[in-house]
């Protein structure tokens, strides 16, 4: 079942086309939710052009408008197995020049994301992130089921790091 077409279907604003995209992940069709994120993406690109001028679009700018496309992108990614293309694709997010203006739930997402998917691997790095990304400003934007997540990965992680009193 589609909930949309792709390229040129009932969709007219970016917005529309991820909150599709979000609707098929919740029920695991990870090939229409890609195709709805290119769009997604294709679309933001092009409405940031006619809002700034074709030749005026401000890279950094266009990251930071993308990336909440982009982290769920990255969680298809790793929902399907591409873990590589995963970590990369978090990465790039958190790398964002002028990162502050990603929104901050966003990039705790990517953070906690990619610290789950590191498992065991770069933990000082993992923890750097996550304790970077899940402030308290942060956490009260979080869903219930996100902040759960996070905690997990955060005493995981901790374990991993041979802190079991941080595990609580």
């Amino acid at each position: 079942m589609e909930l949309f077409s792709a390229h040129g279907g009932p969709l007219g604003c970016y917005e529309l086309a991820y909150n599709g995209a979000c609707a098929q992940i919740g029920l695991d069709q990870f090939g229409p939710a890609t195709e709805l994120l290119e769009e997604a993406l294709e679309l933001s690109t092009r409405a940031l052009q006619a809002e700034d001028g074709a030749d005026a679009v401000d890279e950094d700018e266009l990251e930071a408008e993308q990336a909440a496309i982009k982290t769920q992108r990255a969680y298809v990614s790793q929902r399907s197995g591409d873990e590589a293309a995963a970590a990369e694709a978090y990465t790039a997010v958190l790398r964002v020049k002028g990162h502050e203006s990603i929104d901050n739930t966003v990039a705790a997402v990517a953070a906690n994301n990619l610290v789950a998917l590191r498992g065991d691997r770069d933990l000082f790095d993992s923890a750097k992130r996550l304790r970077a990304a899940l402030g308290e400003a942060v956490a009260a934007k979080l869903s219930p089921a996100q902040k759960h997540a996070a905690m997990y990965n955060q005493a995981l992680l901790a374990w991993h790091m041979s802190k079991p009193q941080q595990c609580r």
